[in-house]
C-alpha cells in the first residue's frame, strides 16, 4: 500500500486536517467466501478520507459529494441535523467502519443504491462490534432485495432473450431459471406491477425457448 499525505479543508465544516491519498494497494490471495480481501482491513478504508472534526467522509473531503450541500450556505447545519448520520458517528467507533457506513448513507441519499450496497457491505468486514456487523449485514441484504434484486431479474430475462434470438437456446433456459429463482426472494410487498411483467416475462420467454422462435417479441403480444 502507498499513500501520500496532503492537507484538505473540510467542504463541510471549513475545518483543515491532513489526509491520506491512496496512490496503489495491492491484495495478495485468496478472498472469504464472501468476497472479503485476504489478509488486514488495515487498509480497506484508506481510500476514504474523513474529516476529524465532523466526521464528514468522501474521496475527497474537500468536494461535496450530495447535491443537498452544494445548494445551501450551512452545510454543517445540515450535516449536523442528520439524525442516521449522527448515528453512525456516535456508535461506529471503528474508523474504517464508520467511513463506509456514512459513505453508504450519502450513496443512499443520492439514490445510488449499488453503491449503497457496496458500501454496507465493507461496513460489514471492518467493524469489530457484533452488533454493529450483524446490522450491516441486514441492512446491505435489504438494500438489495428491496432496490437491486429487480434489475438483476430483468438482467437475467433480458439475457435468456438474446441468447434465444442468437439461438441458444440451452443458455436461455439456463438464464430464464436463474431469473425465476431470484423472483422468488422478491419480498412479499414487491408491487402488483414488477410481479405481473415477471411472470408474463417467465411465461412467455418460455414458450419461445420451447418453439425454437429467434424472432423478436414484445409482451404486448403476450
Amino acid at each position: 500500500m502507498k499513500l501520500d499525505f496532503v492537507n484538505v479543508k473540510c467542504a463541510i465544516c471549513g475545518e483543515e486536517s491532513e489526509q491520506a491519498v491512496l496512490l496503489s494497494n495491492t491484495v495478495l490471495g485468496k478472498p472469504d467466501l464472501d468476497m472479503k480481501p485476504n489478509g488486514s482491513m488495515s487498509s480497506l478504508g484508506e481510500g476514504i478520507q474523513e474529516c476529524p472534526f465532523c466526521h464528514y467522509c468522501n474521496y475527497n473531503i474537500g468536494e461535496f459529494n450530495q447535491e443537498r450541500f452544494k445548494t445551501t450556505l450551512e452545510p454543517l447545519a445540515i450535516w449536523n441535523s442528520d439524525e442516521d448520520i449522527q448515528d453512525i458517528i456516535e456508535n461506529e467507533p471503528e474508523e474504517d467502519a464508520r467511513k463506509f457506513r456514512i459513505m453508504a448513507e450519502i450513496y443512499y441519499g443520492n439514490l445510488d443504491y449499488n453503491m449503497t450496497y457496496a458500501m454496507l457491505v465493507k461496513a460489514y468486514w471492518c467493524s469489530n462490534i457484533e452488533k454493529n456487523k450483524n446490522q450491516y449485514r441486514e441492512d446491505a441484504l435489504n438494500i438489495f432485495r428491496y432496490t437491486l434484486l429487480e434489475d438483476e431479474i430483468k438482467r437475467y430475462i433480458q439475457l435468456s432473450d438474446i441468447s434465444r434470438q442468437k439461438q441458444d437456446f440451452k443458455s436461455a433456459k439456463n438464464y430464464l431459471e436463474i431469473a425465476k429463482k431470484l423472483y422468488d426472494d422478491l419480498p412479499i410487498d414487491a408491487s402488483a406491477e414488477s410481479t405481473k411483467l415477471f411472470e408474463d416475462s417467465f411465461d412467455f420467454e418460455d414458450e419461445l425457448i420451447s418453439s425454437k422462435d429467434t424472432n423478436r417479441h414484445s409482451l404486448d403480444e403476450y
